[in-house]
């Protein structure tokens, strides 16, 4: 059983993801407003993990010299789980493994990286080293499923926060591994094509000839600044499940 999974996003009104973009000292608001409101909502969504795709975090940590991805591992490609010491748990989608995580932490949080099966031994003993987790997605790094299932069985997770990009949301999305989307609706439109989005998967092969998700709005409330929080459930066939 893989965990639940909360699309929990930021946006303006276009679903634009930079908020540095958006004048917010026109309406009197500093961007750690902004992060305030974020944060309170994904407290009340009661998470015990967070997900972020690897640009989410361009800048925090030193980028590597990769080697070429050798063959994949098989049975030996084995999760490596750290000594949480009681802390939550951030989750970095890194396939082929760029960062040289150096700390077992992010944000306070137990850091666990999922990569590919063919990322290189001597990588892996690297973190290992710094008591950082991880564990894997695949050959290619794309099995978000396998990801999932893996944070479920060998750490424990039940219920996790996906706060993007818009490609690793995407990603998520076209795995048909979303269950809840919750939205904070900025009164601002970016209006520049281009700009990230909230979802953003490129359907190469035309796999996708229709929306990849119908939802069903089960709560909507005004915040402060006349942020808008929807929440919507993930409608799914009948007899297709979320596992």
């Amino acid at each position: 059983m893989r965990p639940r999974v909360i699309s929990h996003m930021i946006t303006s009104l276009d679903g634009r993801l930079l908020p540095q973009r958006w004048n917010l000292a026109a309406q009197g608001w500093a961007e750690s407003d902004i992060e305030q409101v974020y944060e309170s909502a994904a407290a009340q969504l009661a998470g015990d993990a967070w997900l972020v795709g690897r640009r989410t975090l361009a800048g925090y940590f030193a980028e590597r010299t990769l080697p070429e991805f050798g063959p994949p591992v098989g049975e030996a490609a084995l999760p490596f789980i750290g000594d949480r010491q009681g802390r939550g748990i951030a989750v970095v989608m890194d396939p082929a493994g760029r960062y040289c995580y150096d700390a077992a932490t992010l944000d306070e949080d137990h850091l666990v990286v999922v990569l590919s099966t063919r990322v290189d031994e001597a990588y892996r003993q690297s973190l290992r080293q710094a008591g950082v987790s991880y564990t894997f997605a695949g050959a290619d790094g794309h099995d978000v499923r396998a990801a999932l299932e893996s944070l479920g069985k060998d750490f424990g997770l039940s219920r996790v926060l996906l706060e993007g990009g818009g490609i690793v949301n995407g990603a998520f999305l076209a795995a048909d591994c979303i269950d809840e989307v919750s939205t904070l609706i900025v009164p601002v439109i970016d209006g520049i094509a281009g700009i990230p989005s909230t979802f953003d998967h490129r359907d190469e092969g035309a796999k996708f000839p229709h929306a990849l998700a119908q939802l069903k709005l089960t709560a909507q409330q005004t915040l402060e600044k006349g942020v808008i929080w929807l929440r919507h459930d993930v409608i799914r066939s009948p007899g297709v499940t979320a596992n």
